[in-house]
């Protein structure tokens, strides 16, 4: 009997890639603030709308439901999306059925900038709200840093910038100098529907092995815009801050990254990928 899993966030940007990719291959139930199409395929169900059945089988559960903001007027929308939501899930479900626990929380909880936003802590605070429904055994907590894709329209660094390059404006993201963390979104869902398979149990993060240069980026992918094609040797990389830390989780055993160099150029040449 395949075992049903409760995703949650499935409008969100990870979620819609993930539910598109996984939706022949896993049996879905979707669950979101309310009941809603999803596709012609597909329902999303109101926590208060669960049909009774759903409730009464073994389940896997992806939480991938979240508001992000850095905004101190968002607190109210970080705290609905982020804790009451997912607290709501919990106290619906019947915990002795839950088979496997699966929770992305973010990189933010490792970086001293990033602790004390709201939004970092929130996730830290829902972290520990899991573990007072469900076995600790049976949780899997994933971390995510920068995450990116050819469908992704969400107000960040790499969609603001391959904006710019295709409208031939100048490089908006002012801190050039800076380096960020960057992960494919379907290498993240390839991790995720393994591990959802062979569940580990453990915290675990899902990180590129490099760091990128932000001002590199830019000027790799207006050189891609420009010439059709890539040179690799534009994109300047250093080894990830994370490799050798050993008070950060490992990389997930499912993880595996593919080509940033051709990923990243995609999101110019519009080579799509599911």
């Amino acid at each position: 009997m395949t075992v049903k899993t409760i995703v949650t966030g499935a409008t969100g940007f990870i979620g819609n890639l993930f539910v598109r990719s996984t939706l022949n291959n896993i049996d879905l139930i979707c669950v979101g603030r309310e009941d809603r199409k999803i596709s012609n395929d597909l329902k999303q169900y109101s926590i208060e709308n669960i049909p009774e059945q759903f409730l009464f089988d073994k389940v896997n559960v992806l939480h991938l439901a979240t508001h992000y903001s850095k905004n101190i007027n968002d607190s109210n929308k970080i705290k609905e999306a982020n804790i009451d939501f997912g607290k709501s899930l919990l106290r619906r479900l019947n915990q002795d059925n839950i088979l496997n626990f699966i929770y992305t929380n973010t990189m933010f909880v490792f970086d001293e900038k990033n602790q004390e936003h709201y939004y970092t802590k929130s996730k830290i605070e829902f972290a520990k709200i899991i573990k007072q429904f469900i076995d600790e055994k049976k949780i899997s907590e994933i971390f995510l840093d920068n995450t990116f894709h050819i469908s992704d329209t969400r107000a960040k660094i790499i969609p603001e910038i391959v904006y710019a390059v295709k409208d031939n404006k100048k490089n908006p993201i002012k801190n050039s100098k800076g380096y960020m963390n960057l992960t494919f979104t379907p290498d993240i869902i390839t991790a995720l529907t393994a591990e959802l398979q062979s569940p580990t149990h453990i915290n675990s993060r899902i990180t590129s092995d490099v760091d990128v240069n932000i001002g590199s980026i830019f000027r790799f992918l207006k050189d891609v815009k420009d010439k059709k094609n890539f040179d690799s040797s534009i994109l300047i990389t250093e080894p990830s801050r994370y490799i050798g830390d050993h008070s950060i989780p490992p990389l997930n055993h499912n993880f595996l990254e593919t080509n940033l160099y051709s990923n990243l150029a995609n999101l110019i040449l519009n080579k799509n990928h599911k």
